[in-house]
Order: C-alpha cells, then sequence, then structure tokens
C-alpha cells in the first residue's frame, strides 16, 4: 500500500509540473478557438494552452489567459491569435535568420534561465508580468523580453510590428538588429516594408540600418538609432 500511495504522490506531482508549464484561459467573451493536437475547436474557460498550442479570438472576441501561476496575464483582443511556446532559454535567437544584435543591450537578458514565450502573429495582446518574472512575446519582425511590466503587442496583417510600454521596461529586439530599452510611453515599431528595405541593402547580419522607428519613453530609457518609420507603419498605442 505504501508503494502505491508513493507512485500516486508521484503522479500528482508529475501533473503538477506539467500544468505549471501551460498556460490557462480565465475568462472569454465572444467567440475563441482553441488549436490543440493540431485541431481546432471551440475554447472554454478553464481550458489550458500546453507548448504548441495556440488561441485565436474572432471580430468582437477577447480571451484573458495567465501563466506562470497569475505572474503573467495576457489579454488577447479581437481578431489576434497567440501560441504558446512553453519555456525558451533567455539567450536563443528570436530568429534563425542570422541577424545579429547590438551586444550591449543584450546584457539586460540574464543567462542561464529559462522564459514562457509567446508568439503572436497577427492581433493585439496586452500583457502585466509579476517583477522578476521573465517573458518573451515573439511577432514577425519585434520580440519583446521582460522582467515585471505592463506593455501592448500589435501586429498589422502584413506582418508590421509594434511595441508599447505601459508601465516598467520592455527590452525591444527588431528583426533588424536593433535592440532598446522602451520605458513608459515609449514605443518600438518597425514595418514591413521597412524589414523588405533592409534586406534589399543586404540587411542580414548588420545591426540596425535601415532601423525600426522609436519613441524614447520616460527619462532614463535607452534607445537605439533607427530610420523614421516608413508609410503604413503599425503604431502601437503609448501609455496614457
Amino acid at each position: 500500500m505504501a508503494s502505491l500511495a508513493a507512485l500516486a504522490l508521484l503522479i500528482l506531482l508529475a501533473a503538477g509540473q506539467a500544468r505549471a508549464q501551460e498556460a490557462k484561459i480565465v475568462s472569454i467573451m465572444g467567440r475563441a478557438e482553441i488549436l490543440k493536437a493540431g485541431t481546432w475547436r471551440e475554447a472554454r474557460t478553464g481550458d489550458y494552452l500546453a507548448p504548441g498550442d495556440a488561441i485565436k479570438t474572432g471580430s468582437g472576441g477577447e480571451a484573458k489567459i495567465s501563466a506562470e501561476n497569475g505572474r503573467i496575464e495576457m489579454t488577447v483582443r479581437q481578431a489576434s491569435s497567440v501560441s504558446y511556446e512553453g519555456m525558451i532559454d533567455t539567450q536563443s535567437r528570436p530568429w534563425q535568420d542570422g541577424v545579429a544584435f547590438e551586444p550591449v543591450k543584450l546584457e539586460n537578458i540574464p543567462e542561464n534561465q529559462k522564459s514562457p514565450q509567446f508568439t503572436l502573429p497577427e492581433g493585439e495582446a496586452e500583457i502585466t508580468v509579476k517583477p522578476g518574472q521573465p517573458l518573451r512575446v515573439l511577432t514577425p519582425l519585434i520580440m519583446a523580453a521582460v522582467r515585471g511590466t505592463a506593455f501592448i503587442v500589435t501586429v498589422a496583417a502584413d506582418g508590421s510590428s509594434a511595441i508599447a510600454t505601459l508601465e516598467g521596461q520592455v527590452l525591444g529586439l527588431a528583426r533588424t538588429g536593433v535592440a532598446q530599452m522602451i520605458g513608459p510611453g515609449g514605443a518600438m515599431q518597425l514595418s514591413s516594408a521597412q524589414y523588405a528595405a533592409f534586406l534589399q541593402e543586404g540587411g542580414l547580419g548588420a545591426t540596425g540600418a535601415p532601423g525600426s522607428s522609436t519613441t524614447p519613453g520616460a527619462p532614463g530609457s535607452s534607445t537605439a538609432p533607427g530610420t523614421p518609420g516608413a508609410p503604413g507603419t503599425s503604431a502601437a498605442p503609448a501609455a496614457p
């Protein structure tokens, strides 16, 4: 009997560890669908997102996600999609295309740590992260790396991407190699037209040319040089 009790305890512990690496849907307004094991179905409050799962909202829909025991709260706005990638090495490259980031800013990313990662291919999400909690949010053209902040990520249909910081600091990494700390009220954006121009100029392997457009935000936030936004740049709203 003792061995059976020990086995049951091990199974419960393993299940708890698996749940700890998942994100949970805590509320849904309107229509939302969840992708699990390659199949889309209607999403329900209480559903879990395991690594590789995704959620998408319809027009007028909204879903709220909680992860890391409530230390990460994400609101997925209408007509948006988000996938959960699980725990990722904080130093791993967001894109495997050879872009070189400005190393002076990468010291803000701790080494030998794992971070939850969400990917936002299209739409908008507002995220709040408790102090000390790491998180990576990846878009087609920008990645946000944070450790306690509130911010908005926006992605247009053509992949144009933007980050706007509401509270705290966000480290923004653009696919052109530009890296910057974004303070409250600041923003970072990179349009698909800017990225196309970057590639035409032999971009991969170079840093910051042509760069993303940036807004410094509160005093003390550092910015990387960039070229003003090309027409069609998708801008995220700044803090009031």
